[in-house]
C-alpha cells in the first residue's frame, strides 16, 4: 500500500535536517564563558543536535519501510490549502506577537497548525496549552528569561 504522506514526510525530514545544521553553525559565534564552557551557545546547540538526530532517524525509517512508494497526494488541493494556511499563519505571527505576546501568539500558532493538519479540537487545544505551559515553565520560571 502506498503511503500518501511519504513525500511530505521526506520534505519535512530534509527541512528539519537543514534547520538543525543551520542552527548549529551560527551558535559557534556566541561568546564563551571565562571558564571555557559553552554559555549562551549551549541551548541552541542542544536543540540543533536533537533536531538533526530526530530528522535523521525519521529519514532512515522512511527510506527503510517496505511497501511505501512515492505519491503526489501532497499536491492535491486540500493539502496545498492546508500548507498555505500554515504559511499564512507564520506570516501573520509577527503581527500576533505584538498583540498577544510571545506565549499567546505561539499558542495560537500551534493551535491553528494542529487544526489545519487535521487534529481534533481537543487534541489541538491540549497540544497548544501544553506547549505554552512548557515554554512558560522552562523559560520564565526556570531560566528566568523575560518573555
Amino acid at each position: 500500500m502506498v503511503n500518501p504522506a511519504r513525500p511530505f514526510e521526506m520534505v519535512v525530514c530534509l527541512l528539519a535536517l537543514a534547520l538543525g545544521l543551520a542552527a548549529w553553525f551560527p551558535s559557534n559565534a556566541f561568546p564563551r564563558t571565562a571558564e571555557g564552557y559553552l554559555g549562551p551557545a549551549l541551548f541552541p546547540k542542544l536543540l540543533a543536535v536533537v533536531l538533526v538526530l530526530a530528522s535523521l532517524t525519521l529519514l532512515y525509517r522512511n527510506l527503510r519501510q517496505a511497501g511505501l512508494g512515492p505519491s503526489f497526494a501532497l499536491l492535491a488541493w486540500p493539502n496545498l490549502l492546508r500548507i498555505g494556511g500554515i504559511l499564512l499563519a507564520l506570516l501573520l505571527a509577527p503581527w500576533a506577537l505584538g498583540k498577544l505576546g510571545l506565549l499567546g501568539s505561539a499558542g495560537l500558532l500551534v493551535l491553528l497548525s494542529c487544526l489545519l493538519l487535521g487534529a481534533r479540537w481537543l487534541e489541538a487545544l491540549l497540544t497548544a496549552l501544553f506547549m505554552v505551559g512548557f515554554v512558560y515553565l522552562v523559560f520564565v520560571q526556570m531560566l528566568k528569561v523575560p518573555l
